[in-house]
């Protein structure tokens, strides 16, 4: 019953979100690193990597947080309402009015339900103790 509703809606943030493709990676590699979320963190940025969302680089500096010069400017704020959501569960109103005036209202949504969707899909990965599959490369291969 749960995957019933839960896999359409993680479709769809994946998939179907207003975001760009590309950001909405950035977000979800952000969350695995931040939170720790290996299995999260070993498809997501094999995946970024596979499908030319990010290149190996950009995925490294994903791990750096935001104080990039090679960022654009919306992909900095990106990553710092990552980081904020991370410390408080919040995101506060200077960077959320910064997102506002790069993103609309839809785009907004979307990026406070990608960040949340993959936090608790990191949680449940790592209370079941899912196991990276053969190859795939963890946390420790990244700085």
């Amino acid at each position: 019953a749960l995957a019933s509703v839960y896999f359409p809606f993680a479709d769809y943030i994946l998939r179907k979100s207003s975001l760009e493709p590309r950001h909405t990676t950035m977000l979800i590699l952000r969350v695995a690193w931040l939170w720790r979320f290996e299995i999260e963190w070993a498809q997501h940025s094999s995946i970024a990597v596979r499908d030319k969302l990010l290149t190996e680089d950009e995925v490294n500096r994903i791990t750096l947080g935001a104080a990039n010069e090679s960022w654009s400017d919306l992909e900095i704020l990106l990553i710092i309402a990552v980081d904020q959501m991370h410390q408080s569960s919040n995101i506060d109103d200077e960077t959320w009015d910064a997102l506002a005036s790069e993103l609309n209202t839809q785009q907004m949504v979307d990026l406070v339900f990608t960040i949340g969707s993959y936090v608790l899909a990191g949680m449940y990965m790592n209370c079941f103790a899912l196991p990276l599959s053969p190859g795939q490369k963890g946390l420790e291969n990244f700085r």
